[in-house]
């Protein structure tokens, strides 16, 4: 290295390095960059060091790449896990899934609206031949105590879904041969109806 300047400037490293004029003022910082005097900089001792500095750069970004792998790994065997146990704890009745949550409160709330809208009808005749505010309170007051009494023991109708796969899977129970609804009428001929 004979033909070699030791000491080199700033430009000369950037050049050599592939990096801006500022970054080899950063290394200097750094330490990285053996700066000698001002705006010059030993390039054996700098080239060896920054060499040095790539290596570790990189072996890091190895590590960082196996270390993010195994966090991915770690997570998908955490949500396998989980899964595992919400559905063990699912088949011994300690979780519910969502919807059938949501079906029974949407049941339940129709339910008592429903209690609620019809409340004015079924007191109203209760109430038009007292005479006093007190009574007429007391009907209402118990009217409203048995909805509610009605919605703490409501049950969701069943019918609908004979188990919980079925519910899941959106198939209903077999109606086939059945009827739905209420009784038939009976269809009355004219006839007969004038002769009645």
């Amino acid at each position: 290295m004979a033909g070699v300047d030791r000491n080199v400037s700033a430009k000369t490293l950037a050049h050599i390095f592939t990096v801006s004029e500022r970054r080899v003022q950063q290394l200097a910082v750094e330490g990285i960059v053996k700066k000698e005097a001002r705006g010059r900089y030993n390039f054996i001792e700098s080239l060896i060091s920054y060499i040095q500095y790539l290596q570790a750069l990189n072996a890091g970004t190895e590590s960082g790449r196996e270390s993010i792998y195994g966090d991915a790994r770690t997570q998908k065997m955490r949500a396998d896990a989980d899964r595992s146990i919400m559905e063990t704890a699912q088949l011994a009745g300690n979780l519910i899934p969502s919807d059938i949550i949501a079906y029974s409160w949407n049941h339940m709330i129709g339910a008592f609206r429903a209690k609620m809208l019809n409340l004015p009808k079924k007191t109203a005749p209760l109430v038009q031949h007292e005479s006093t505010f007190r009574e007429c309170q007391s009907i209402i007051a118990k009217a409203i105590h048995e909805c509610l009494a009605e919605l703490s023991d409501y049950q969701p109708p069943q019918k609908h879904f004979g188990n919980l796969e079925q519910f899941l899977s959106g198939s209903t129970s077999r109606l086939e041969n059945q009827r739905v609804g209420g009784k038939a009428s009976k269809v009355i001929k004219r006839k007969q109806r004038r002769a009645g």
